[in-house]
């Protein structure tokens, strides 16, 4: 039988935070020190605890599918946008990808001109599940390079997803010659406004 050691992992966690914290305040009295550190290492989720309770969330392995990004390229990929992907200094997606079922399906909606949505967890790839589509559309348009202008908009609902997504854009322009600008905004509510 295995024996879980998540208590105690939890428990060591609560200390080192708590002592971490107590030492960054570099405080001279030794008693207010320990009194200090011993309220901080209050369980989370307890009174007065320096952690909130933990979060879980199960581990999803999400399926790949038998081709790789280089089966696909033009075919359902523009192969201008295949390697790009595979060129890319950061964050390469490397032409012997095999890309995730959800991210197959939503380019295949948007390839037949249909809304998707899709729901899956932290790092399962939902940004490559808009950002491939947006960016193959723009490279098989028959008006490249006649138009100006705006010619795709992305909207997020955190100022922090826009952050992420600035390297996705930075890594991916050289290659494909695409220009693009990004606004963060904070709303009127919060009394700050910044344009990026």
């Amino acid at each position: 039988m295995i024996r879980s050691m998540l208590s105690e992992t939890m428990n060591h966690l609560y200390d080192r935070s708590a002592a971490a914290v107590v030492a960054r305040a570099r405080i001279a009295h030794p008693v207010l020190n320990s009194v200090l550190r011993r309220r901080l290492a209050t369980p989370a989720g307890e009174k007065d605890a320096l952690l909130t309770a933990p979060i879980y969330e199960s581990a999803r392995i999400w399926r790949q599918i038998d081709k790789t990004l280089g089966d696909l390229s033009g075919n359902l990929l523009a192969p201008r946008l295949v390697d790009a992907l595979d060129q890319a200094l950061a964050e390469r997606m490397p032409r012997e990808r095999k890309p995730y079922l959800h991210q197959l399906e939503a380019w295949q909606a948007s390839a037949d001109g249909l809304s998707c949505t899709v729901t899956s967890g932290t790092g399962s790839g939902k940004t490559e599940c808009f950002m491939i589509p947006m960016l193959d559309s723009l490279l098989r348009d028959p008006a490249q390079g006649l138009l100006t202008g705006v010619r795709a908009i992305i909207i997020y609902p955190l100022n922090a997803l826009i952050e992420s997504q600035r390297g996705t854009s930075r890594r991916l322009d050289p290659k494909l010659g695409r220009s693009y600008a990004l606004c963060a905004l904070h709303w009127p509510d919060s009394g700050k406004t910044k344009p990026n």
